[in-house]
């Protein structure tokens, strides 16, 4: 788990960190990208700490992901097919459910 969460905070970070970097005016939403990247840093923290509450804002950052992809985007922009950004997240869900009772 806490592997996990490592790979989520250094996403998360190298991904805001990016921000400085580009022009935000290019950005449809800015404030979308720094709350995605910003749950996902602390979903990390909370899967290197073990805690249960990560989990939540896992999936909430997922909802919030999904829900942005059809409202703000407008399901525009996406890099590859939409199939292959499912596995990833449900192994996440599928590891947290059976590593259930050590966390805290």
């Amino acid at each position: 788990m806490r592997v996990v969460g490592v790979i989520l905070v250094l996403l998360g970070m190298a991904n805001l960190a990016v921000l400085v970097l580009i022009d935000i005016d290019d950005l449809i939403s800015p404030i979308a990208v720094i709350v995605r990247y910003s749950l996902m840093a602390i979903a990390g923290v909370g899967f290197i700490l073990l805690k249960k509450w990560c989990i939540f804002i896992y999936l909430g950052s997922l909802a919030i992901n999904w829900i942005n992809y059809y409202t703000v985007y407008d399901v525009q922009g996406s890099s590859g097919p939409l199939w292959l950004s499912i596995p990833i997240p449900v192994g996440i869900v599928v590891l947290s459910i059976f590593a259930w009772s050590s966390l805290r």
